[in-house]
């Protein structure tokens, strides 16, 4: 854990996250063969730059009290250890790149919960539990778009 960081430091880190995973869709897609795929890779793509704007948007219009809030123990993202451990291959298919997408939505939820339970009152602990659940929300969308993408 990082020692001593703001909300809006923590909120910093997932918007560049978040940015970061939309790119690195972004470039899969460019690479990947199959059709369902590249429209997969997109989808995830544009979920992940709407995430990290709407971070952005709360981290310039959000409650000054929340977004100096100090984190005694800020949460780590293990992110680039797990994008580390995945084999990507062009010829991916649509299962292949759910298990990778997964993965990393894993690290975002064990991120976002992290926070929660190190957050230091009612407000700070309402702004992670909403990231939590949307992060949660976008994972189950994602599992119901892949699903779709497979009967197409």
């Amino acid at each position: 854990m990082t020692a001593y960081l703001q909300v809006h430091d923590i909120l910093d880190r997932a918007q560049e996250t978040h940015r970061r995973l939309g790119e690195f869709y972004e470039r899969l897609s460019k690479v990947a063969t199959g059709g369902h795929v590249k429209m997969l890779l997109n989808y995830l793509s544009q979920q992940e730059k709407n995430f990290a704007q709407s971070l952005e948007v709360y981290v310039t219009r959000g409650s000054p009290k929340v977004l100096q809030t100090w984190f005694q123990f800020a949460p780590e993202s293990h992110l680039q250890e797990t994008l580390a451990g995945i084999d990507l291959q062009a010829d991916m298919t649509v299962d292949q790149v759910m298990r990778v997408a997964m993965r990393l939505d894993d690290c975002l939820v064990a991120f976002y919960d992290e926070a929660l339970q190190n957050a230091e009152g009612e407000e700070v602990a309402d702004a992670f539990r909403e990231l939590l659940i949307q992060e949660k929300q976008e994972k189950a969308e994602l599992f119901k778009t892949a699903e779709s993408l497979k009967h197409i």
